[in-house]
């Protein structure tokens, strides 16, 4: 919760889940100290567990979160930004928050260290693939159900997978229309982008990449036998990419 109020006040957003942002209705600095509060309390809570491994989980987890925001930044607008680039970036803002979130559950649950690393790895699979689903929900959803501006991504500058996909199989000129989009996004602007993406298939593209992080997700989990917590978990990872919202 702490890092969607803070997220929204660095992108400037002014919807999230379909109804106005904090800070749109009571300002950035109450709703950063807000948010800096719940971070502090979810540490607090962290702290009453008496388990140093919970308290670094979640340290790491904001450190990581923290970082991967100021690479985003480093890389608005930057078209030649590579994919393995995007991925370090999702995978810190969202996919080591989830992995956090799993291994946390192993620990309180007293799981052997093989259970702990591969519900970890399931959760940073499982939220990276949930971050690029989101990410090309932003060009494909339906605006009343997504929650939030379609295109919102190019508006801020922001370099997402179907983007990166797309530069790669332009040509030199619509690359050079692409980078003009970019420095200056307009509703026009954000409708050749995806008359582009229907051209060169680029969200069906980007959603078998997030499809097989997903199934990477699901391999971690067979280590454990099957049972209905095993079936929860392979539900949300197929949820990360199924949803619509």
């Amino acid at each position: 919760m702490a890092s969607l109020l803070h997220d929204d006040v660095v992108d400037a957003a002014k919807i999230r889940r379909g109804r106005t942002a904090a800070h749109s209705v009571w300002g950035n600095q109450i709703v950063i100290l807000v948010g800096d509060f719940l971070y502090s309390n979810a540490l607090r809570k962290a702290i009453s567990f008496k388990d140093q491994r919970i308290t670094e989980a979640l340290s790491k987890a904001t450190t990581s979160m923290t970082e991967g925001e100021i690479l985003q930044l480093q890389k608005t607008a930057d078209i030649n930004i590579t994919e393995d680039e995007y991925i370090k970036i999702i995978s810190a803002k969202t996919g080591l928050l989830i992995s956090a979130a799993c291994r946390i559950g192993a620990i309180l649950s007293i799981r052997p260290a093989a259970e702990e690393n591969a519900l970890a790895m399931f959760g940073v699979k499982a939220g990276t693939a949930f971050q690029m689903a989101d990410d090309i929900l932003d060009y494909m959803a339906e605006e009343s159900e997504l929650g939030k501006k379609l295109g919102k991504d190019i508006g801020e500058g922001k370099i997402t997978l179907p983007v990166i996909y797309l530069l790669k199989g332009a040509s030199g000129a619509e690359k050079e229309e692409i980078k003009q989009i970019i420095e200056k996004p307009s509703e026009e602007g954000l409708s050749r982008i995806l008359a582009l993406f229907r051209q060169y298939s680029v969200l069906e593209e980007s959603l078998k990449r997030a499809q097989a992080l997903v199934d990477k997700a699901k391999d971690e989990l067979s280590i454990f036998p099957d049972s209905p917590d095993r079936d929860a978990m392979l539900s949300l990872a197929a949820y990360a990419i199924s949803r619509d919202k």
